[in-house]
């Protein structure tokens, strides 16, 4: 089955500057409780839009789930300049997500 997780980053008013700020490890651990918890009902494939925030720790998490999982995670790029703006530790990340899929 397949599950996709978009943002329009209006969900938490995301202008997140510092993820390790209260509040968002725990929303990166109910994003992995919930990603678990779907792979357990069978869902397999997996479509973000990796935008910063909730997409792109999806990605990181579906990222790390693949390594032992049988899992896929497709992304769908809305334009080709997505993370042009975006700090330099963001863009990495959104980077090195494209290169292992």
């Amino acid at each position: 089955m397949t599950c996709t997780i978009i943002s329009t980053g209006e969900e938490l008013n995301l202008v997140c500057k510092n993820e390790n700020e209260p509040s968002y490890p725990e929303i990166k651990a109910k994003l992995r409780e919930k990603i678990w918890e779907l792979y357990c009902k069978g869902y397999d494939s997996f479509w973000i839009n990796c935008e910063y925030g909730v997409p792109l720790w999806c990605g990181e998490i579906i990222t790390a789930l693949a390594m032992y999982n049988d899992v896929e995670l497709n992304i769908a790029m809305p334009y080709e300049e997505q993370s042009t703006n975006w700090v330099e530790e963001h863009r990495e990340r959104f980077f090195r997500i494209h290169a292992e899929h």
